[in-house]
């Protein structure tokens, strides 16, 4: 791998961390849509359909379908909100809890292998420096 562009070696890196994460939607029957949403959902607060939509950078329609998935999966609950009646205010069942914290359990053991793999005083410049490279995009 030392004769790869950088780009080639993150093309790989994100190819494995993107099987990881499509095995794990196969185990939960997730689509990719309804993992981000479950794990942009904070555990113990309602959120509006605005912040959700906000949270996955999506328009408001398209976050609303999104909603409506979780809602039939009982994953999200949905009430009006007691300050604007035109605003719906959405929170995690218990089931969607659960369905977060096994997504956290997983990502968590994923990072635990990668972070494994780097010398620990290394590791704070590879943060920084992908960081970086987020950020020239």
């Amino acid at each position: 791998m030392e004769n790869l562009k950088l780009i080639d070696i993150i093309y790989v890196l994100s190819d494995k961390c993107s099987e990881h994460r499509e095995k794990h939607l196969r185990e939960l029957r997730l689509l990719k849509a309804e993992y981000k949403g479950l794990t942009c959902m904070d555990k113990h607060r309602e959120i509006t359909c605005k912040e959700f939509s906000e949270k996955m950078g999506l328009s408001l329609s398209r976050g609303s379908r999104i909603i409506d998935k979780l809602y039939k999966r009982n994953y999200i609950l949905r009430a009006d909100s007691d300050s604007d009646r035109r605003c719906k205010m959405i929170r995690l069942t218990e089931s969607g809890k659960e369905a977060r914290n096994r997504i956290e359990k997983e990502k968590n053991k994923c990072e635990r292998k990668l972070v494994s793999a780097i010398p620990g005083n290394k590791l704070d410049q590879l943060k920084k420096g992908l960081t970086d490279l987020i950020g020239a995009l």
